[in-house]
C-alpha cells in the first residue's frame, strides 16, 4: 500500500512558507559562492530555492509511484471470473443454448462499462441419469468449486428447474419425485459445500435463476446456510432473454465494489477509535467555552488564477479571519458516525458578548486511526489539505452557476459548496462549515457510483464540466448534501454540498488528499458518465468521454484453459 512519503509531507509544509510573495521579491543568483554584496537573507533564499527544487523532483517521483499504484489497483480490480452451472437435462436445453449464445453479449455489456476488464468464462454441467425429477445439484456445485478461480471478482450463475435430493430441499408431496428423499446419496451436506464456495473458492456472489417454483425451498435452505444475506441472490425468471442483462448488471456492480475497496486511500479496512454518537444538539450551558483562531483561504480573483496556482504546485493563500476573540463551544460527541474519514460535531460560535445567542455550525475532526500517532493524524497541514479540496470545488461551482445562467437565465437549479474554514482551539484543529438541515443524499462517489434514485442531471453535468473547463486538470466528484429551496429566489433550488473529492492529472496526484485517484479516477467517471440535457446546454464535447471498445479476444475466446470445463 502506497503511503504519502515524509519527503512529500515536508514538501507541502515547505511550499507553504517558501512560496510566499515576501520571499520572492528579489532575483536569486546561481547557487554557489555567495556574491560579494549578497546579504544573509539573499543567501538564505538561495538555499531555500535549491531545497525547493530538490523537493519538487522528489515530489514528481512520488507522484509517479502513486499514479502507478492506482493504475495497477484499477487493472487488478477489473478482472472477473464468470462461471455458469446448469444441469444437462432435456428441460434445460433452452437455458443451455441461451448461455452459449449470450456469452458475446455479456462480454460486450461488461466491457462497455469497463474496457480494461479481463474476463474469463467457464461452464460447469451437472448430469444424473434417473427417472426421478430431483437432481444431483451437490455434484454440480462441487464441479463449480473445482474451477481455477483467480480474479478478485468471482461470480457463479446457477440456472435450474429442479431441486437437489432430500425432502429438506423441496416440498414433500408437492408432485416432485425423489429417489433419494432421505438426502444426498453420497452423504454430502450443503453446509460443507457452501463453506467451500465461500471460504476456499472465495466466490464473490452466487446468483440462482428460478425457472419454476420447485427450486424455491432449496434456495431458502442455501441462504440459511450461507448466512450472508447479500451473498446469494435469487432471480425469478419468466423470460430467459432477461438473464444476460441481469448478469451484466451484477458483474458491473461487483467490479465497482471491488474498485471502491481496493484503491489506495480507502479507509474501509483501517481500524479507528470509535466515538459514541449523540444526535441531539447539546445543552450549551453545560459545554465549555474555548477561545479559537479561524483561518480562511483567500478567494481567487478568477478561475484562471486558481488553476495556475494548482499547476504551479503552490498552496492557496491562507488568511486569518477578521473576527477576533472567537469563542466556541464544541459538543463532546459527534452527531453522526457514518463518515469513513471524519466525525462531525455541533459547535456554537459566539462573539465577545457571552449573552449573544450565537450560531450553531458544524466542525469536523479526522477519525483517529489506532495504528498511527494522533499528532501526525491531526496535523494542521492535513486539515488545510481537506479545506483546500472544498475551497477549490466551491470556486468551480460559482463559475458553473455563472456559466449556466448565461446560457439559460431561468435555470432553476444552483450548486453551492458550504464555505469551509480552519478552526484552531486549545491545540486542536477542526474544519468548520455551515450546518445543513434536510434530506441528505449521496449523489455520487469518487469512483463511479451514481445514485440512480436521485440521479440529478445538473450534478452529473457539473462533474463533467469541471473536467472540460480545466482542460483535464481537475474533476470534482463525490457529491453529497441536501437540496433546498433558495430562500432569496422563489422557484429556484440549491444543492448544498460538502466533502467532495477532486481527481487531478497524475502530475498533481499527491494534492487534494488521498481521495484523489488521478487520471485513473477521471477515467472511471468519464467512461461511465452518460451525457444529459445539461451537458448539451453547456456544449460539453462528448468526444471527451472515453470510448470503450470491446476486446475481440473476449468475444471469440473459449473459456480459459485455467478455468476448466466441468
Amino acid at each position: 500500500m502506497f503511503r504519502v512519503p515524509t519527503a512529500y509531507r515536508n514538501y507541502r509544509r515547505f511550499i507553504y512558507t517558501v512560496v510566499d510573495p515576501g520571499r520572492r521579491t528579489k532575483e536569486i543568483g546561481e547557487p554557489g559562492v555567495p556574491a560579494p554584496n549578497e546579504t544573509r537573507q539573499e543567501q538564505e533564499n538561495k538555499r531555500l530555492k535549491k531545497q525547493l527544487r530538490y523537493l519538487k523532483q522528489e515530489n514528481a517521483a512520488f507522484s509517479k509511484a502513486r499514479a502507478t499504484e492506482i493504475k495497477e489497483s484499477l487493472r487488478k480490480a477489473q478482472e472477473l471470473d464468470l462461471a455458469f452451472l446448469l444441469d444437462a437435462t432435456n428441460s434445460m436445453k433452452t437455458s443451455f443454448k441461451m448461455v452459449k449464445s449470450a456469452i458475446s453479449e455479456m462480454a460486450e455489456g461488461i466491457s462497455l462499462a469497463y474496457p480494461a476488464c479481463k474476463l474469463r468464462f467457464a461452464l460447469a454441467i451437472q448430469l444424473e441419469w434417473g427417472v426421478d425429477e430431483a437432481e444431483d445439484v451437490f455434484t454440480g456445485l462441487e464441479k463449480a468449486a473445482e474451477l481455477d478461480w483467480q480474479a478478485p471478482n468471482r461470480i457463479l450463475v446457477h440456472i435450474g428447474d429442479a431441486p437437489c435430493h432430500g425432502f429438506e430441499f423441496h416440498h414433500h408431496g408437492g408432485g416432485l419425485t425423489d429417489n433419494y428423499s432421505g438426502g444426498d446419496k453420497y452423504g454430502r451436506n450443503i453446509e460443507t459445500i457452501i463453506r467451500r464456495l465461500q471460504t476456499d473458492c472465495r466466490i464473490t456472489r452466487y446468483f440462482f435463476c428460478h425457472i419454476d417454483t420447485y427450486t424455491q425451498k432449496m434456495i431458502q435452505e442455501f441462504k440459511r446456510v450461507a448466512e450472508k444475506d447479500d451473498w446469494l441472490e435469487e432471480w425469478n425468471i419468466d423470460d430467459l432473454s432477461e438473464v444476460p442483462q441481469k448478469i451484466i448488471a451484477a458483474c458491473r456492480e461487483s467490479i465497482s465494489i471491488t474498485i471502491s475497496a481496493s484503491l489506495p486511500g480507502k479507509t474501509a479496512q483501517r481500524i479507528h477509535r470509535e466515538e459514541e454518537v449523540d444526535e441531539n444538539i447539546p445543552n450549551w450551558n453545560s459545554v465549555k467555552i474555548q477561545k479559537g483562531v479561524e483561518y480562511v483561504h483567500r478567494p481567487s480573483s478568477s478561475l484562471t488564477e486558481l488553476l495556475e496556482t494548482i499547476k504551479g504546485a503552490c498552496p492557496l493563500e491562507l488568511l486569518t479571519s477578521a473576527q477576533s476573540d472567537l469563542q466556541v463551544q464544541i459538543a463532546c460527541s459527534p452527531f453522526n458516525g457514518e463518515g469513513s474519514i471524519r466525525y462531525p460535531y455541533y459547535a456554537m460560535f459566539r462573539g465577545r458578548d457571552r449573552g449573544h445567542p450565537g450560531r450553531v455550525e458544524v466542525v469536523k475532526r479526522f477519525r483517529t486511526e489506532l495504528t498511527k500517532s494522533e499528532k501526525s493524524q491531526h496535523s494542521k497541514e492535513r486539515y488545510l489539505q481537506q479545506m483546500e479540496v472544498q475551497t477549490v470545488a466551491r470556486q468551480l461551482a460559482k463559475n458553473f452557476n455563472s456559466r449556466i445562467s448565461q446560457l439559460d437565465p431561468f435555470w432553476s437549479e444552483k450548486i453551492k459548496f458550504t464555505k469551509i474554514t480552519l478552526l484552531e482551539t486549545e491545540g486542536k484543529f477542526y474544519t468548520k462549515e455551515k450546518l445543513l438541515l434536510g434530506a441528505w443524499a449521496r449523489y455520487s462517489n469518487n469512483v463511479q457510483y451514481v445514485n440512480r434514485t436521485h440521479n440529478e442531471a445538473t450534478l452529473q453535468a457539473f462533474s463533467h464540466w469541471t473536467y472540460h473547463v480545466t482542460n483535464g486538470l481537475l474533476l470534482v466528484t463525490d457529491l453529497q448534501g441536501v437540496k433546498l429551496p433558495n430562500e432569496n429566489v422563489p422557484g429556484e433550488d440549491v444543492f448544498w454540498l460538502t466533502d467532495p473529492a477532486i481527481h487531478t492529472s497524475d502530475a498533481n496526484i499527491l494534492r487534494f488528499t488521498n481521495t484523489n485517484f488521478g487520471d485513473g479516477g477521471c477515467k472511471l467517471f468519464l467512461q461511465n458518465h452518460q451525457c444529459n440535457d445539461v451537458c448539451d446546454l453547456l456544449e460539453l464535447p462528448r468526444e471527451v468521454l472515453v470510448k470503450p471498445r470491446v476486446p475481440k479476444r473476449l468475444l471469440s475466446r473459449r473459456p480459459s484453459s485455467k478455468i476448466r470445463r466441468a
